[in-house]
């Protein structure tokens, strides 16, 4: 079994506490995750566990020629059956990613990238019956893919960072690999619930959503129409591309912009003053000459952050502001209102679901954590996956 990016990242950046005393890796494969996490936390235990005994054996063979063999077990269960005598102070896991896909013909790689034998539900489910009461899970798992959905998810533009304070990223434009995987996904016949469209950093990406809108008509379209914050439009953003997407959101269902992107949608300046309710819902209204619902997020009210919904229900929801800001709560907002509507929940509720859910991993994350790095979500994950904690 080869070792990945992707498990390598994870073991380098899963924090560890210096009361760590047990730890669990689930579906270890090669075990680097478990070598990384003895490695790093020299005084605790660590057990490997796979379902499979090919790779159970190939981890206890890695920890075997390792400095740190003597403290990592390795195990061959399934970890919903896995009964450890003693809870464990952090689970770690790089599941299985895809969800209801098609399956390859071996059946190694069925188990670790194919969600047959564990589902993310039975995961997290696992997860808080074998951590201890203060424990926590670190895990790579797309939010969408907790609340029960398949993401896709087809690159527009890839940068190498956030623009937030980190430099100038490297950038790869994937227009034209966009458009070879939507007349992929054509002749394979797949079928989409949702297409939601996030940063687009040009008129080529725009036409990539327009392109995915043409090929699946009846598929809920979802528009974030990110061009600024703050009361300024990004460095990138140009009049032509502001009126490309204000044609893109003219063909969606919903539209989330924030009151910036509300103020550019709508050709006025942005809001510079706080909002009231009626300030706030008026704005949101407003968005209905582009879209037959909108709803407006980032709104300042006081003492209070929030967002204000319009269509067939109005609304506005107000969580009590943090003073501290995060790159990415934006499309952590987005996952989470989007992964509530295809749950069956009106528009309201996956709104304050997902406005509930950011201000809880905001007061999540550490106060000495470098805000560049983004919020502590993970160990709230459990609140989103629709299984029975009980069970």
């Amino acid at each position: 079994m080869k070792v990945g990016t992707d498990g390598v990242l994870l073991g380098a950046w899963v924090a560890l506490g210096a009361a760590d005393r047990l730890l669990l890796d689930v579906g270890t494969g090669t075990g680097v995750i478990a070598l990384m996490l003895a490695q790093r936390s020299p005084a605790a235990g660590v057990t490997a566990l796979d379902i499979d005994a090919a790779c159970a054996e190939q981890a206890r063979a890695n920890a075997d020629r390792s400095p740190w063999g003597g403290r990592v077990t390795t195990c061959c269960a399934p970890v919903q059956e896995y009964r450890p005598e003693e809870p464990f102070d952090l689970v770690v896991s790089n599941p299985p990613y895809y969800d209801r896909s098609l399956l390859p013909p071996d059946a190694g790689r069925t188990t670790a990238r194919h969600t047959v034998a564990l589902t993310h539900g039975e995961l997290i489910a696992a997860a808080c019956r074998l951590l201890a009461p203060e424990g926590r899970l670190a895990v790579i798992l797309p939010v969408l893919s907790v609340m029960g959905c398949q993401p896709v998810a087809l690159p527009t533009v890839v940068l190498s960072t956030h623009t937030g304070g980190l430099g100038t990223p490297a950038r790869l434009d994937g227009a034209a690999y966009g458009l070879a995987a939507l007349e992929h996904y054509r002749e394979l016949g797949v079928e989409f619930d949702c297409i939601y469209t996030g940063y687009l950093g040009g008129e080529e990406q725009v036409a990539l959503a327009e392109k995915a809108f043409d090929l699946w008509p009846a598929a809920r379209k979802v528009v974030d129409p990110v061009m600024g914050d703050n009361g300024k439009a990004y460095s990138t953003v140009t009049p032509a591309l502001i009126d490309r997407m204000r044609g893109l959101c003219r063909r969606a269902d919903l539209i989330l912009p924030n009151a910036t992107e509300a103020a550019l949608l709508l050709e006025r300046e942005p809001q510079t003053d706080a909002f009231d309710d009626a300030s706030a819902q008026a704005l949101a209204d407003e968005l209905l000459t582009l879209a037959p619902s909108a709803v407006v997020t980032g709104l300042a009210l006081g003492k209070y952050i929030g967002c204000a919904g319009s269509g067939r229900e109005r609304f506005v929801i107000k969580k009590l502001h943090i003073s501290r800001s995060f790159p990415g709560t934006g499309d952590l907002y987005g996952a989470v209102l989007i992964g509530s509507l295809i749950q069956g929940n009106a528009l309201s509720a996956a709104a304050d679901n997902a406005a509930e859910f950011v201000s809880l991993a905001i007061q999540q994350t550490p106060a000495d954590q470098d805000t560049r790095y983004g919020v502590w979500f993970e160990p709230l994950l459990p609140r989103l996956c629709p299984v029975s904690w009980n069970d």
